[in-house]
């Protein structure tokens, strides 16, 4: 992992939210959300160094949408996720 010589073939990530420091701004939402529940989450990733270790300005980025602008921060183009208690295998 994270070696510029070896092609990565995808990747997973596992995440851990903190429910209760979300509460300001869960606008009424169930902490943590319930079966079904829809959100919209933004999930990117930069690359701000580049294969030769220099620094990327701009850098270049990977999102889940492709949504059409460079500013990521845009929660009306975020993908939508849907919560689920069923057991992925």
């Amino acid at each position: 992992m994270n070696r510029r010589d070896k092609t990565d073939r995808g990747w997973t990530v596992e995440l851990a939210f903190p429910w209760q420091g979300m509460a300001p701004i869960a606008d009424g939402r169930a902490l943590p959300p319930k079966d079904g529940d829809v959100w919209r989450i933004d999930c990117s990733r930069f690359e701000k160094i580049g294969k030769g270790g220099e620094a990327l300005d701009p850098s270049v980025g990977w999102t889940w949408n492709r949504h059409g602008h460079y500013d990521s921060h845009i929660p009306e183009v975020f993908p939508y996720v849907t919560f689920s208690e069923r057991i992925v295998t």
